[in-house]
Order: C-alpha cells, then structure tokens, then sequence
C-alpha cells in the first residue's frame, strides 16, 4: 500500500504540474503539451523540459518517504501509549505495506522513545532536504513567468538560489547523505550558474563600431522610498547617456532630478501621484511629447526623438501587476 502511495506521489505531482501548464497556455492536443515542454525548459528547450518534469517526479519520490513513513510512525508511536506493544507488532506484521516500513513501525512501538532521540538527531538534515527541494522547485518556476506572474516573481533571486544549493550540497558531502540529495543541490547549482555568470563576463565589442553610432539610453527605477538622490544623479553624470529615463519619480524626486537639466536641454514629465511619476531627459529634442492611457491604472510617457535621420519613439511604462500593458506592446 506505501508503495502504490509513493507512486502515485511521484506520477501525480508531474502530471497535475502538466495539465494546470497545459490550461494556461489555453491549447490542446499535443501542441499544447510542446509548449508546456519549451516553456519548462525555458532557454534550454523542450527536452529541458522533459528533464525538468523527470526531475519533479524523482523530489515527488523523495519526500513521499518523509510523508507516508513519519506518519504512520507517529501514528502507532502514539497507539503505543494505550495499546500493549506486541499487540501493535502483530497489526503491522499483517499491513499490507513493504517489509522496510513494517521494520520502522516495529522499531517505533518497541523503542519508542530510542527512535525519538534518532529523529531528533535527523531534525537538521530534513531541514537541510527541504531547503534544497525549495530552492530547486523556486529555481525552476522562475522559467514560468509566462504562465503566471508569482513564477516570474520567483526568477529575481538566483543568487540566494545558488547560495542555498552550494549549502545544501556542501552539508550532504560533509555528512554523506544520500546521493539524490547531492544531485538536487547541484541540480540548483548549475540552474542558477547558468545564468549568473554570464553577468560577470563583458559583451563583446562589436568590430568597426565608433562612438556616436548608438543610441545610449539610461533606465533606472529610482523607487519612491528610495533617498539616494546624489547616487542616481552621479550615475547619469558619469554614464553620459543621450536619454535618461525615470519611473516611480515621486514629487520630491522629481525637484532632485531637476538638476539633469544642466546636461538635457530637452525634458518632459509627468506626475499621476504624490508617489508615482516618470520622466524623461534627453540630449535630442523631443517631438510630440505627450501622456497616453495604454494601461487602465497607468498612465505612460510618450515622445519622439530623431536620431541618424530615423524618428525613434520612446514609450516609458510602469505597468502594474494586473495591467495589459505588456501585451499591448507584444501586440505592436
């Protein structure tokens, strides 16, 4: 019976993560099941995926252990308080469960409070288990943000990620735990490495190129709560960008950055609110500047500039969670 249950455990959890990725992206047939697959692997593909999915199944198997057995321990552990211990031990020699749980049940009603002292002695590598289940299943979901906006919210954090597998993976070597718990961790590990280091390695020049052939433009969400008004300000002066742009400019960051108008003759603002503004300073005049509704809570800031003889339009957004604005964009 434990068995059947750890089965269904492992099947299951890959399975239902399927179907509710199959509904999301609201195809059918096997075409929706190639997109859940490419959309797993994220910019790994489709056969990514499928690892991916395998890799769920083999977590699913792990922490069905920790669930059908500490259960049924803790059941016949407390049993053992009112019923007599030879009594319990002949219930279980008719279970209809593997010979390994019948031995861990046995050994829970005739030494009940030896096994107690085990599983105290166990507390930190489960806790060790669990931080690396989490921090792989979060390492994945972070490749779903197309499918809900908590996944993608889940994708910020790759650095604590990959500290917590390189802690977990560090902890099972020092202690010799089983093996799938060392390929969990490092499982997190390269997920995440994969995409931290290339932040660390420069991109590489473009041969031929020659400044004034691009465009440099500065983006920066200075946050609302935020106080460093002297760093922004020192950022834009030492990058030299040809356009700077700013969102959630509140009505005290917007008299800061006023000074920016001794480096952009040319400047448009708009403010919705006490907290939330944006703004735009640029070294090229700004055509048709002008505040448009492409989102139903959110304003955005429009205007153009020509650059090389070519008329650039720049669209400064700050979508909340709930707004379409993205979508419209993909639209155009």
């Amino acid at each position: 019976m434990d068995s059947i249950i750890r089965n269904i455990i492992t099947i299951g959890l890959p399975t239902l993560i399927l179907l509710i990725a199959r509904v999301a992206t609201g195809k059918t047939g096997d075409l929706a099941t190639w997109s859940v697959l490419r959309k797993l692997g994220g910019s790994f593909g489709m056969l990514i995926g499928l690892c991916v999915l395998v890799f769920v199944g083999f977590v699913a198997n792990s922490v069905s252990y920790f669930v059908v057995d500490s259960l049924l321990v803790r059941f016949y552990q407390k049993r053992r308080e009112l019923e007599p211990p030879e009594q319990l031990v002949t219930e279980i020699d008719k279970l209809p469960i593997t010979n390994d749980l019948k031995i861990k049940l046995k050994w829970a009603v005739m030494h009940s409070s030896h096994y107690k002292i085990i599983s105290l002695k166990h507390v930190i590598s489960k806790w060790f288990i669990l931080a690396a289940i989490v921090g792989a299943l979060l390492s994945i979901a972070g490749y779903l943000g197309q499918i809900n906006i908590l996944f993608e919210l889940s994708s910020h954090f790759k650095l604590q990620y990959l500290l917590v597998g390189f802690s977990t993976f560090i902890f099972f070597a020092l202690v010799r735990s089983k093996k799938i718990w060392l390929l969990v961790s490092a499982f997190c590990i390269i997920i995440n490495l994969a995409e931290i280091v290339p932040w660390y390695f420069p991109v590489p020049a473009f041969a031929g190129a020659t400044p004034g052939q691009h465009l440099r433009i500065l983006h920066s969400n200075v946050l609302t709560s935020n106080r460093q008004y002297s760093e922004v300000i020192s950022l834009v002066k030492a990058e030299q960008p040809d356009i700077a742009v700013f969102v959630e400019v509140s009505t005290v960051w917007a008299k800061e950055l006023a000074v920016l108008s001794e480096m952009f003759p040319y400047s448009c603002h708009y403010q919705q609110s006490e907290r939330f503004g944006s703004a735009i300073y640029s070294k090229l005049p700004l055509k048709n500047p002008s505040v448009k509704p492409f989102s139903k809570r959110r304003k955005s800031l429009f205007a153009e500039v020509e650059f090389q003889g070519k008329i650039i339009s720049l669209i400064l957004a700050h979508p909340t969670v709930t707004d379409k604005t993205a979508e419209f964009y993909r639209s155009q």
